[in-house]
């Protein structure tokens, strides 16, 4: 069954570095070095990443899009100091001006255009 007249659009808040989660999360414990490996495997598990994959397996690439820019580093929830928050916004505008980003948001506009057009000729 195709559907129609549908976007998901997911938009992340940003991929970490495995190596940079395992040293954030455990460093302090000192458990670096022994939990790595279990802490990746936790992570993939648990990750919005396995959520991607298993939407991007069940919908059409024309329905389902995804944006995830790379980060740099771990992120905390509370960083929100004036430094961070401009590292993020450059990191946004450097991805939404990547080609292949600029073409998949192009997309999505046009399909939700569309869409709206079709629907307003009801």
């Amino acid at each position: 069954m195709k559907i129609q007249n549908l976007v998901l659009q997911r938009i992340g808040t940003g991929r970490v570095p495995i190596e940079d989660l395992g040293a954030t999360y455990t460093a302090k414990a000192g458990l670096y070095s022994v939990t790595r490996d279990l802490l990746a495997m936790v992570y993939s598990a648990t990750s919005t990443e396995v959520t991607a994959h298993i939407l991007g397996d069940i919908l059409d690439s024309d329905v389902y899009y995804r944006l995830q820019p790379d980060l740099p580093r771990a992120v905390e929830l509370d960083e929100a100091d004036d430094e961070s928050m401009d590292e993020l916004i450059r990191i946004a505008e450097e991805y939404v001006a990547r080609s292949e980003v600029d073409q998949r948001l192009r997309r999505i506009a046009r399909k939700l255009f569309d869409s709206s057009l079709s629907r307003s000729k009801l």
